[in-house]
């Protein structure tokens, strides 16, 4: 940590080298947290860095639990990947990975674009895994992405409706309330 010289009450930052024309040419492909993590590292370094992702939004996983629940809305977990890329110094490509041509030193995107590096970061993500487990696949819901908390969401909300609806009409109506005083005293036999 170092203090600021002009103003020693502050910390001074520090500051991002730019890239030269010799800098090497860094592709990072997915926006999550490594591939954000990754960036942020190479801004220092000063390295040429394009950061690849098929969303323009970055998912913070931690609060989808919230997202699924309905505490949170959709844009409180997400945020602008551009925005994020261009504060580390990065370039963004809106894109999804098609191919690699590790001889050529070339990636190329679903929409046939290719572009060169001269390093190669894979950061996708994760994906779900069923560890053989019959039928976890088709009855279960992942809670990986923005999309999965969503539809989980949905499902959530629409069963609650659904029973809410069930005990409405199944329910008996409720009896009104009776006062102390018009309850008839109990009837005592004897036998």
């Amino acid at each position: 940590m170092r203090i600021c010289q002009r103003h020693p009450h502050r910390i001074a930052r520090r500051r991002r080298r730019r890239p030269d024309g010799g800098a090497p040419r860094v592709l990072i492909v997915g926006a999550g947290f490594g591939g954000l993590a990754a960036a942020r590292r190479l801004a220092r370094a000063g390295a040429r860095t394009t950061l690849i992702d098929r969303n323009v939004y970055s998912t913070f996983q931690p609060l989808l639990y919230q997202l699924a629940t309905g505490g949170l809305s959709g844009s409180d977990v997400a945020y602008p990947v551009r925005a994020v890329s261009r504060r580390y110094g990065a370039a963004f490509r809106h894109g999804e990975l098609a191919g690699i041509d590790a001889a050529a030193r070339q990636v190329l995107l679903a929409d046939g674009t290719t572009l060169g590096y001269d390093y190669l970061i894979l950061a996708t993500g994760v994906a779900a895994t069923y560890h053989d487990v019959p039928g976890a696949a088709e009855y279960s819901l992942g809670l990986y992405t923005r999309h999965d908390a969503i539809v989980l969401r949905d499902r959530i909300m629409a069963e609650l409706d659904r029973i809410s609806l069930t005990r409405l009409t199944c329910a008996a109506p409720p009896s009104p309330p009776s006062s102390p005083r018009s309850t008839p005293p109990a009837s005592t036999s004897r036998s």
